[in-house]
């Protein structure tokens, strides 16, 4: 099982507690892989207006991937058997891993988790779009201009522009469209079965992805601490709409064991990557 972590594509790694694989290969009898990527600036800013290295960043997962398919036999892996699974932005990563033919072949199954690459965007939690190219670029036009650089080349420069600086330039939410890596948008792609390379898939949100929700949260100020108010939060998500049904599949009292904080953060799980 290989993993993909979280982090909205500009920070996290697989050194990280919520990405360490320990309990799942003792549980699950199977042996976990984590892995890095780059991120921010260095994974997602194009260089030129045809989208080129806007995607850097999910072909180091290919990359890694070809790795794993290579050697994984020396650690007592097969081959084979690799699903390639993923939290957030790792999950969106799947999503587009999972219809790009130079990763074909590379995994047999995937899982998604709170997150894809079809429908939302990096203002939906969970959500990343493909920029077009000429979008990705324009934005490339503008950390140059923010840093007085005449050239890409110049940005790369390390004398010129340190790393450190660099990648602070512009939280990158979204990867740019390389046909590289991708020959096209996802939600296109989708729709022919021929693409996709995983012959089985399974699609989910997690309820605790936000660790705000996690009860008991140090960050809880925004958690129902009793029933009304939860309730109303029901109600002012849906305004017009009876949310009967609604209250009653998130009634502390039927599934949680009344305990309202668990409740909320189920439903603001779900409301917030699957709805």
């Amino acid at each position: 099982m290989v993993y993909l972590h979280a982090g909205g594509l500009n920070y996290g790694g697989s050194a990280e507690p919520p990405s360490y694989g320990h309990n799942l290969a003792v549980v699950g009898n199977v042996i976990v892989v984590n892995i890095n990527f780059r991120l921010g600036v260095f994974g997602f800013m194009s260089t030129d207006n045809n989208g080129s290295n806007g995607m850097n960043g999910i072909y180091d997962q290919i990359v890694a991937l070809r790795w794993i398919r290579k050697y994984i036999g020396n650690f007592g892996g097969d081959k084979n058997r690799v699903t390639l699974f993923g939290l957030g932005s790792g999950s969106a990563s799947v999503c587009l891993l999972s219809v790009s033919p130079a990763a074909r072949g590379l995994f047999q199954r995937a899982i998604m988790s709170s997150g894809e690459c079809m429908a939302g965007s990096s203002n939906r939690p969970g959500g990343h779009d493909l920029l077009s190219p000429q979008d990705g670029y324009a934005i490339t036009q503008s950390i140059q201009n923010t840093y007085g650089a005449l050239s890409v080349d110049d940005l790369r420069n390390p004398n010129l522009y340190p790393a450190s600086e660099i990648y602070n330039a512009r939280v990158m939410g979204d990867p740019v469209l390389d046909r590289a890596v991708l020959q096209g948008y996802p939600q296109y792609l989708y729709r022919n079965p021929n693409n996709i390379n995983p012959f089985q898939m399974i699609v989910g949100s997690t309820t605790y992805a936000d660790e705000q929700l996690v009860p008991p949260s140090p960050y809880g100020s925004d958690v129902a601490t009793d029933l009304n108010a939860f309730y109303q939060t029901i109600q002012d998500d849906w305004p017009g709409i009876n949310v009967n049904r609604v209250k009653n599949a998130y009634s502390p009292q039927n599934h949680y064991g009344g305990r309202v904080m668990n409740a909320q953060s189920q439903y603001e799980g779900v409301r917030l990557f699957a709805f």
